[in-house]
């Protein structure tokens, strides 16, 4: 079983990533400080979200 597919079984619908799954992830996302444009969402939140649309299907 990969990793990604640990992280896929642990966060279902409409479960959040936990603080140790986050502390794994949050150094591969890029730096949440705006170099131009507006500001960006919070990365975890994204995360939690595009989760839960893969795991339920849902557009």
């Amino acid at each position: 079983m990969t990793n990604a597919g640990h992280f896929l079984q642990i966060a279902g619908p409409g479960v959040p990533l936990t603080d140790t799954q986050w502390a794994r992830i949050e150094p591969l996302v890029p730096d949440p400080t705006p170099r131009r444009g507006g500001c960006w969402r919070d990365h975890r939140e994204v995360l939690d979200a595009t989760a839960f649309k893969f795991q339920t299907g849902t557009q």
